[in-house]
């Protein structure tokens, strides 16, 4: 017992007076506090907590670090160390009793990282994954390194590209893989030819993007022409490729012929001219006698040249 007050009272009693001391005595108290033997993770619920007084007066609470509190309920505020503090003010009769601290521990949330990988085909330019990291709340969390997914060439395993998060006060670091790809690409344009004789070679046209070795295929000067099998090997970033192109190489008119026109000269007269190419050319009918006639004349063509025929006037005079 602690805090004695004394009051000195006066008793008449008579013959003389005689005092009486009265002392009132103010009990201490002490506080029924369990120790918090619990861990907790940061996002975790509302806690409600109790503590008991040996003189039954109310109790009030004080959190503090990784929480805080609404009278008897904690709530989380971060990871680290909780301390919750109970506390007595006594009253006329009672002693304000000695502050009890308990504390427990919050760990940290792990982060929600979500990393997607890609496959695409090679375009000369990088690519990295994509993905983000979010709280318990749903808040984004900013530090996701995707560095290690930054391809820009076909022809590696990147089956295994690695992420990583750093984490922070209230979150664990997290890390792992992703499957992205780059396929090689085709980068060839090749085309055919198609056109008149012209006595000039002709083949397949046109360039594959890359390190690789084109070979355009056979060349044609004679018509039809033909067919031109093309190939590229590739490289580390296009793929090998190969196909068939048509050179088309259409015969042409090589024929000149012309009549003749006149007086009567006692000579023969008849078609004249000349047709291009190794056929026969036949130019007709010859006159000598007024008026003249008709020419027909025909060439039988060859590989390059048409057939052709017509009719020509003779004309005497």
């Amino acid at each position: 017992m602690i805090n004695i007050p004394s009051v000195l009272i006066n008793l008449s009693l008579g013959c003389c007076n005689s005092f009486i001391l009265i002392s009132f005595f103010i009990s201490s108290v002490y506080l029924v506090f369990n120790l918090l033997s619990f861990t907790k993770t940061y996002g975790d619920s509302d806690i409600t907590i109790s503590a008991t007084a040996s003189s039954g007066l109310p109790i009030s609470f004080s959190a503090g670090g990784a929480c805080s509190n609404s009278g008897s309920t904690i709530s989380i505020t971060g990871a680290g160390t909780c301390t919750v503090t109970a506390s007595q003010g006594g009253n006329a009769s009672y002693n304000p009793a000695f502050d009890v601290a308990r504390s427990f521990i919050v760990n940290k949330a792990a982060a929600n990282c979500s990393v997607t990988g890609y496959n695409v085909t090679y375009t000369g330019t990088p690519h990295t994954a994509t993905g983000s990291c979010t709280g318990v709340f749903s808040e984004p969390l900013s530090g996701l390194d995707l560095n290690n997914t930054r391809h820009t060439s076909a022809g590696d395993d990147f089956s295994s590209d690695s992420w990583s998060y750093p984490g922070d006060a209230n979150y664990s670091s997290d890390s792992g893989s992703v499957s992205d790809n780059i396929s090689k690409a085709n980068g060839c344009n090749i085309s055919g030819w198609s056109g008149a004789y012209d006595t000039s070679p002709h083949g397949a046209t046109g360039s594959c993007q890359g390190a690789g070795t084109l070979d355009l295929g056979s060349s044609y000067t004679d018509a039809p022409g033909g067919s031109a099998d093309w190939s590229y090997s590739g490289d580390i970033n296009h793929n090998s490729q190969g196909a068939t192109v048509s050179i088309i190489i259409n015969k042409i008119n090589g024929c000149s012929i012309s009549g003749w026109s006149g007086a009567y000269d006692t000579l023969p007269h008849g078609a004249t001219g000349s047709c291009q190419g190794a056929g026969t050319l036949y130019l007709g009918s010859s006159y000598t006698d007024a008026p003249g006639g008709a020419a027909d004349w025909s060439y039988s063509g060859d590989t390059n040249y048409n057939y052709q025929s017509g009719s020509v006037a003779i004309i005497i005079y």
